[in-house]
């Protein structure tokens, strides 16, 4: 038997890629009205936290505690969405000695740690939903003993109302590349920026929009000193001034050193932007090389320069690139449809705790 209401409480991580998660589900939750959702978001960082003088181990602790201690004061919901790591295995035990019957699902855009804490979390938890095919093997892997049937990929997606395929003819002189990234040189700016001063600056412009806080004054320089280069510093995600930036572009590169998944990448591929990325991890489910993309080795510019040649040198091949990716995204990493499914796996473990 169904229930006619779903109790269901998310304790999310608001850092980096996290709050774009939080930000584009909640109000897909909030809409469904079987669902009555309560919301934690764990802060981590912030540049404001009177926590910040404590070692970072400790302060992260406390941080998470001091904004998901409600999770254990409040009545007890009917499941928990989360991916909060030390409020992962702390909630784990919660549910252990107290709340058996509540639902624990994890929804990591990484793996899940292999301490002794987080397997006994693992052994609690009812659903694991990582962001990618990648991320379930390495959860299998650290984690063989899990039933394989409670592991589930599922992206969040994002907002294809917000997204859309931007007008384009692919035969017009317009060659503009762009580059997101909030910490430059973790998302391979650096190396972009070197393929371009050996030889794309003889032809294209390159748009950079990246953080100031992760800019340093020596690459700042670089930047500002390189001709055919534009600086765009602290553009908030889906703002008015970074889509008009995605609508200016032609291709977006990506030669990033670190990423479990990449936001940038399906944004582009949404707004009609070809994509060019180092296919790290869960990156290879959203960039599948030579139909909604090309792929780059890491930190190799003369790879960066062939592949914009290629891109470039085929009309037809790129305008293939271009709606393949959307309709990729359209079917894969659309945020309602997928927050739908992963709500209805949801309601689907609760109705079974009810009904066992």
């Amino acid at each position: 038997m169904k229930k006619l209401q779903y109790k269901i409480d998310f304790a999310l991580i608001t850092l980096t890629g996290n709050i774009t998660r939080y930000l584009l589900i909640r109000p897909v939750v909030e809409s469904d009205p079987s669902i009555q959702s309560r919301w934690y978001p764990i802060r981590t960082w912030y540049a404001e936290d009177p926590l910040r003088v404590l070692p970072v181990n400790l302060r992260i602790r406390l941080r998470h505690f001091l904004d998901s201690w409600r999770l254990y004061a409040q009545s007890r919901p009917d499941a928990v969405l989360m991916h909060a790591f030390e409020t992962y295995y702390l909630y784990a035990l919660y549910k252990k000695l107290f709340a058996n019957r509540v639902v624990l699902v994890n929804n990591p855009d990484g793996g899940i740690g292999t301490s002794r804490l987080f397997r006994f979390a693992v052994t609690q938890t009812d659903l694991i939903v990582p962001w990618a095919e990648y991320y379930k093997n390495v959860i299998i892997s650290d984690h063989p003993a899990y039933p394989r049937d409670r592991i589930r990929v599922l992206h969040p997606g994002i907002d294809l109302c917000k997204w859309k395929m931007k007008d384009m003819d692919i035969s017009k002189n317009s060659k503009n590349i762009l580059f997101v990234g909030g910490n430059i040189r973790r998302k391979g700016g650096d190396v972009l920026l070197d393929a371009f001063e050996k030889s794309l600056n003889k032809t294209y412009q390159l748009h950079i929009a990246t953080q100031s806080g992760y800019l340093d004054e020596e690459m700042k320089k670089r930047i500002q000193d390189t001709p055919n280069v534009n600086l765009y510093l602290d553009l908030q995600s889906g703002s008015s001034e970074l889509l008009d930036l995605y609508k200016k572009c032609d291709v977006l590169i990506h030669p990033t050193n670190a990423d479990s998944n990449s936001w940038v990448a399906l944004e582009a591929m949404a707004s009609g932007v070809p994509v060019i990325i180092n296919p790290l991890a869960g990156i290879s489910d959203i960039v599948l090389d030579g139909m909604t993309g090309l792929h780059i080795p890491p930190k190799n510019p003369d790879a960066i320069i062939e592949a914009v040649q290629k891109l470039f040198g085929d009309d037809d091949f790129r305008q293939n690139i271009i709606t393949n990716a959307r309709r990729h995204v359209e079917q894969n990493f659309d945020v309602v449809k997928n927050t739908g499914i992963l709500m209805g796996w949801i309601k689907e473990l609760i109705d079974e705790k009810c009904n066992g």
